[in-house]
């Protein structure tokens, strides 16, 4: 990553993450995160989006542009965005970009990525979700998921499953036999 690119980056995320900026700048820091983002190559895009989870950096407004890098050619760039969605939805919700996030998301599910995979089941079991209807559509694609086997994506796989069954209704009662 370049010097500048670093360091309009770093101005971009600062609007974001400030509180004391003034409205306009933070209204404009979306738009500004973007266009920084946007201009890095793989590697660079990658190691700022890991960047801001290093940070903690739960910015609603950043959404839009981690469900656009989920598409993005390079690995380590769609895992990045997929960390940072997960860390969001779970911490505050992914409010009114969830419906894009939960298409992408579960485009992510069929990624040659088993970690970008393993973080978009996360990220979907963090998602309130509007209907019964919306969660069985996910949990049948998160069972057509080909996820590794492997300690952390079980014990994910695991909560994500009773996150999404805790927003089914309850099954009635069957009818009593007379």
């Amino acid at each position: 990553m370049r010097e500048k690119d670093i360091v309009r980056l770093e101005q971009a995320l600062g609007t974001i993450v400030d509180h004391g900026a003034p409205q306009g700048a933070v209204l404009g820091a979306p738009a500004s995160f973007s266009s920084a983002l946007h201009d890095l190559s793989g590697s660079a895009k990658a190691a700022a989006l890991q960047s801001l989870a290093l940070r903690g950096a739960r910015e609603l407004r950043l959404v839009p542009e981690l469900v656009r890098s989920l598409a993005d050619p390079d690995r380590a760039v769609r895992h990045a965005a997929a960390v940072l969605l997960e860390s969001t939805a779970a911490e505050m919700g992914l409010g009114p970009f969830a419906p894009d996030a939960v298409e992408a998301l579960l485009a992510s599910l069929r990624d040659e990525d088993r970690r970008v995979r393993s973080c978009a089941v996360g990220a979907l079991a963090s998602i309130r979700y509007p209907d019964s209807g919306a969660v069985e559509r996910v949990l049948g694609e998160i069972s057509r998921a080909s996820l590794a086997p492997e300690r952390g994506s079980v014990a994910r796989l695991a909560r994500a499953l009773r996150g999404l069954l805790a927003q089914l209704p309850d099954d009635p009662a069957p009818p009593a036999r007379g």
